[in-house]
């Protein structure tokens, strides 16, 4: 029976500098900007916690629309209210950047794994994983953009990305095919909930994914009609969806192949058709390319041998 050795740790190598790649570009914001999704839940969380409900809303409506008459409040509640408010802010956001860079030089020790006891790889491979989808989930929560109730799908190759790491690194070697198949078919799950994500989002024409085709025509030069490019959505989004289902059916070199190329040119869209400064938008989108990518090198590691496969 064939083990899952993949020579040198090129697998393990490859997931590595991926997941660093990412996740820098994930914090970039974190650390720079606004923080995070999760931070801003918790702040809009003990903002409402704080006051009352006739106050809140006041509140807010003041410091929105500063131009209007301004809605009377109890000011020693608003007072009181805007204070801690301030500090309780301070501190989550100061949290959250901490924890954020924290969570980063973790992954940089992961390349001395050896040095490192296994509780540690667990532990800080599994705090990324929550992290990404805590942040999925408090972008359901937050709302406020089109499709954001299906995040935690969409970020499933991200979220799912340590989970395959910690297996690389733990079992890779282990003379066990079971291991080799339950590791298999989670990426093919986590590859088929971003790409049919994508695809629902594509298909029902999200906004970001329209600008995103119109700016790369203009920059070739050419002026792409509407009805064209809504059109062109939906045949991505129906080929997205197509492919998120065959994929937990069908193992072929030629799928995963497509699907690598696919993720890598969705990535770099953002890149090509936004500039530069968009850098960390492509790479925090690098999970989406690399793990169809981790199917196909188990593929011709593991399963190509196997006289059953499709």
């Amino acid at each position: 029976m064939k083990t899952t050795n993949f020579k040198s740790g090129f697998l393990e190598k490859f997931i590595l500098a991926i997941l660093l790649l990412s996740f820098f570009a994930s914090i970039k914001p974190v650390v720079f900007n606004d923080g995070s999704y999760i931070a801003k839940y918790l702040v809009k969380y003990a903002t409402v916690s704080l006051v009352s409900d006739e106050s809140v809303g006041a509140i807010m409506e003041n410091s929105l629309y500063e131009d209007v008459v301004k809605k009377e409040v109890d000011q020693n509640v608003a007072i009181d209210s805007e204070v801690n408010m301030t500090e309780i802010s301070e501190a989550i956001f100061l949290t959250d950047k901490i924890i954020a860079i924290l969570l980063l030089v973790s992954i940089c020790f992961l390349f001395k794994k050896n040095l490192l006891p296994v509780p540690y790889l667990i532990v800080c491979l599994g705090s990324i994983s929550m992290w990404y989808l805590s942040n999925a989930i408090a972008v359901s929560l937050l709302g406020g953009k089109a499709f954001s109730e299906i995040t935690l799908f969409a970020h499933a190759t991200r979220w799912g990305l340590p989970i395959v790491l910690i297996w690389v690194m733990l079992f890779q070697n282990v003379e066990k095919p079971l291991h080799t198949r339950k590791i298999h078919l989670f990426i093919a799950l986590c590859c088929s909930a971003t790409f049919m994500a994508h695809g629902w989002e594509a298909f029902f024409l999200n906004p970001p994914f329209q600008d995103l085709i119109f700016n790369f025509f203009n920059l070739i030069g050419i002026s792409a009609a509407t009805p064209f490019v809504l059109m062109l959505l939906k045949s991505i989004g129906c080929m997205d969806i197509i492919l998120a289902s065959i994929v937990l059916f069908i193992k072929s070199t030629k799928l995963y192949f497509w699907m690598v190329c696919w993720g890598f040119i969705t990535a770099m869209s953002r890149t090509v058709s936004l500039g530069l400064d968009f850098w960390d938008e492509t790479l925090k989108r690098a999970p989406n390319f690399a793990m169809p990518l981790i199917l196909l090198i188990i593929f011709f590691s593991y399963f190509k041998s196997d006289e059953h496969h499709v």
